[in-house]
Parts: structure tokens; sequence; C-alpha cells
């Protein structure tokens, strides 16, 4: 059990992958899982039901978690998602193997510097296993120069939580008229760091800071037919001009 365990948290952040022999990996499994003082497994995975994607190995009783055994035991013991579990599928969206994913700093700041790369200025981390999951949770970094185009979803509701930075909410109504702005910030910031936006209300959101950190949820399966980008502002992919709407919408709010 040491030896891949241990081995895993040396190997990976150096990047350097190990094939380990699934003879190995179904007893060391069999021992995390009952793991009560050296990693926590039994009340990390209580209420859970696990299902080796990629051989014969279950346990559990609940809900389904599904993935390669050795992400698995990675997960039962603890670890955090490594930056070379990460796959990306298109331009800054990211997932990651583990089944149950845990992320620690190293993944924002990862996303961060995604975020600078990508030519729309975000990027992301998909919590769920695919654009076909029931729920999908996310991690977000936006740069100050993203476009967020007013849109909106008929069917969902998303929740918002601010992790780091500052932002401002704007609510349109269905010709374009501003309902309302709202300025959101950490918590510690006294601002309004949550939201649940209905469905059918368009909204964009405009970033002061450099830099925002934030989760966002809604219901799956992703489709792109469930939104609408708003007829009266500019597309999502025409960024200068987005900004600039965006930067006039904000300016006559202001000082109204």
């Amino acid at each position: 059990m040491q030896v891949v365990v241990h081995g895993q948290d040396m190997c990976r952040p150096l990047g350097v992958k190990r094939d380990l022999p699934k003879s190995h990996l179904v007893p060391v499994a069999n021992t995390v899982k009952v793991d009560v003082y050296r990693f926590g497994t039994k009340k990390r995975i209580a209420g859970l039901r696990l299902t080796a994607s990629d051989m014969d190995w279950t346990y559990g009783i609940g809900p389904e978690v599904t993935g390669p055994l050795e992400a698995l035991v990675m997960m039962m013991a603890g670890r955090a998602v490594a930056l070379d579990d990460l796959s990306e599928v298109a331009d800054g969206i990211y997932y990651s193997r583990y089944p149950l994913p845990l992320v620690d700093a190293d993944v924002i700041n990862f996303l961060k510097q995604a975020a600078l790369k990508s030519p729309l200025r975000r990027a992301r981390f998909c919590a769920h296993l695919s654009p076909d999951a029931e729920q999908h949770d996310m991690l977000i970094a936006s740069h100050r120069g993203t476009y967020v185009a007013p849109h909106r979803h008929f069917n969902k509701s998303e929740t918002f939580v601010l992790l780091e930075g500052a932002a401002e909410i704007i609510l349109f109504d269905e010709t374009g008229a501003v309902e309302k702005t709202i300025k959101l910030g950490t918590p510690a910031s006294g601002r309004p760091f949550f939201y649940r936006m209905p469905p059918r209300q368009f909204h964009s959101l405009s970033i002061e800071s450099e830099l925002v950190v934030f989760l966002e949820n809604t219901k799956g399966p992703f489709s792109l037919d469930d939104r609408e980008h708003a007829s009266w502002a500019p597309g999502y992919k025409d960024i200068e001009n987005g900004k600039a709407f965006i930067a006039a919408i904000l300016q006559k709010a202001h000082s109204g």
C-alpha cells in the first residue's frame, strides 16, 4: 500500500507516469478501503459505492462512483487531483479522470495561468465526469479581459460562489434594458458572494479585479438548446465589442 500511494505521491509532482500492475492494485484497494487511521478512508467513502471501470472491483453501498482503480485508490487515500490528471477537452476546459475529485490550490493556480493564455481569457475545471452528467460542478478562473455575453438558460438555474476577486453581475430584461447591477466580492469583502440565477433571466458578469475564481453549479446534461445569447448584444466571440458594450452599460448604470 505504501509503495503504491506514496510512489504516486512522488511521481506526480515530477510528471512521471507509472503503470501499476492490476495484480498490485486490487490488494491495495482492499486494504485502503477499510483504513481508519492512516488515510481516514472509511469515513471518506461512507455511503458510496465504488466501482472500478477497468477491472472487476467494487465496494460499498450507495450512490455509485466509478473510475479506474488507481484513481479510486488515490481518492480513497485523500489525494487531491494532480495536474497531470487533467485533460483539456476544448480551449480552457479541463476534466479529471477522478470520480471524486479533491482540488487544492495547485489546480486554482493552474487555472489562473490557463485563463491568461486562453483567447476567451477564462479556464474551468469540470468536476463532473462528462458533459452528459446530470449535475455540473465547475471551478472557473476568469481574467478581467473576459467577455461574458448576455445570455439566459430556459430550463436551468445556476449557482455562483465567488472565491477570489471582485465582479459585478448585470441583469437585463427581454429588450436589453438593465434591470439591476450588483457588485460581488469574497465573504470578507462585505459584498454578496453567492447567488442563484433563475431560468430565463438574461445576465452577464463584469470582472473588476485582474482575476476572479468562482464555483458554478447547474443541472446537466450540457445542451446548447437550453441557452440563448441575447440578440441585442455582441456575440460571445466578439470580445472587444462585447467588452465595450458592457463598459458602456456599467458607466451609464453607475452615473445614474
